[in-house]
């Protein structure tokens, strides 16, 4: 049995994600997909436009046989713990063959050749890039303006994010080997959308959250299957920054003294966040207000998600708490994957969770405090939809993952 990997968001899944998951199958004969997702909130620092039960399903309609739980601290990380944490908790599973993702270049072997480049003068690199962000330049602009010869692929969100994955693979000196297909249609951060092509994510939540949507507007660029499903929905709650701008004030004004305790959150930033706390209006347009060269909209706002829900890490705790997670939640699945949940008993060193309250007895510290922070983000998430669209929350204890 061939068992391929995604990492994905799926914020909102899209026919770029089914054209993956059907590449996927196609070109490596792959006879199961696992998939590796964030929860309630995503890698941007936002809340996911859609709850992770109502993503999971699209997921498995589309051809995934499990979606596990990428947990909150690291579904709001960086790109480097994003996929170190992924890739640790694919190996883990003891039965994954590939790990899939999309690219700009769509060429594995020159995104290996630019991470060995990269890996093999890491510490030359690092010094070299904090000298050209203090100059004004991005991380990713930074490291394109290091490697001149390599700058168009290292300019392009998911290249980055896949030289990320490979990165992950060789660090935990793992078996699983990397595949990637080109991505089609808009660009990541195009906001765009039309009949003719396939939009990006950015894009189709610019077109949902409209005033006056009508999901017909985003039939041709989501799947059949999953605009069906959507369609069937009772409710369709849609989420996004703003609808927690009040609730970010507080948690900011309440440690207005102790901003640099929060993960992410360096002394420079906490100043610049109390010197213009008077100006918070709503969540998006402060990130704005806040941004520079240096300081991305993505990092100031997973800096803001962090004190939000109050996460008072360091960088180092964050990456070394990976090492002991020892379970994962399934958000959904094929019942008819018994063969892949079978492979996963018998070779893994983590353990999947079917029934949170029972598998909580069994967490470790670091398990618990992972676990009390997902519990913590998706109450905050459940009553702020509560609050917009008056949908009584059910408690996290509750929920069954889904079967299909």
């Amino acid at each position: 049995m061939i068992t391929a990997a995604i990492v994905a968001e799926f914020n909102p899944l899209h026919n770029g994600h089914k054209y993956l998951i059907n590449e996927v199958k196609r070109k490596l004969n792959a006879d199961r997909i696992i998939v590796i997702m964030s929860g309630d909130y995503v890698q941007r620092g936002e809340p996911a436009i859609l709850n992770k039960y109502t993503r999971a399903n699209m997921a498995t309609l589309e051809g995934a046989d499990l979606v596990l739980l990428l947990p909150t601290l690291y579904s709001l990380s960086g790109a480097d713990l994003f996929a170190l944490s992924s890739v640790s908790i694919l190996d883990k599973l003891g039965c994954v063959d590939y790990l899939c993702f999309a690219s700009e270049c769509g060429d594995i072997n020159l995104l290996d050749e630019i991470c060995e480049k990269v890996n093999s003068n890491d510490y030359k690199i690092s010094n070299d890039i904090k000298l050209l962000i203090s100059q004004g330049m991005t991380y990713a602009r930074a490291r394109a303006t290091i490697f001149p010869e390599y700058s168009e692929v290292l300019d392009k969100s998911n290249n980055i994010l896949a030289l990320e994955y490979i990165r992950a693979i060789k660090a935990l000196k793992s078996t699983i080997k990397p595949f990637t297909i080109k991505r089609l249609g808009k660009d990541y951060n195009d906001s765009s959308v039309n009949n003719e092509t396939n939009a990006s994510a950015t894009g189709l939540r610019s077109l949902l959250l409209k005033e006056t949507l009508s999901l017909d507007e985003i039939h041709s660029q989501i799947p059949e299957e999953s605009f069906n499903f959507l369609k069937s929905l009772k409710d369709l709650p849609l989420v996004d920054l703003d609808m927690f701008s009040s609730e970010i004030y507080y948690s900011v004004l309440s440690n207005i003294d102790r901003l640099e305790n929060f993960l992410d959150v360096s002394d420079a930033l906490s100043n610049k966040i109390r010197n213009n706390l008077m100006e918070f209006d709503k969540a998006t347009d402060f990130i704005e207000l806040l941004k520079t060269k240096d300081l991305t909209y993505s990092r100031l706002s997973r800096a803001l998600m962090h004190i939000l829900l109050n996460i008072e890490l360091t960088a180092d705790e964050a990456r070394d708490s990976i090492d002991k997670l020892n379970h994962i939640r399934i958000l959904a699945m094929n019942k008819e994957a018994g063969d892949l949940t079978a492979a996963i008993k018998r070779n893994a060193k983590i353990e999947l969770i079917t029934s949170v309250p029972k598998a909580s007895d069994n967490f470790n510290d670091v398990e618990d405090y992972l676990f009390k922070l997902d519990l913590k983000a998706s109450t905050l998430y459940d009553h702020v939809v509560y609050k917009k669209y008056g949908i009584k929350p059910i408690h996290e204890y509750s929920k069954k993952f889904s079967t299909k």
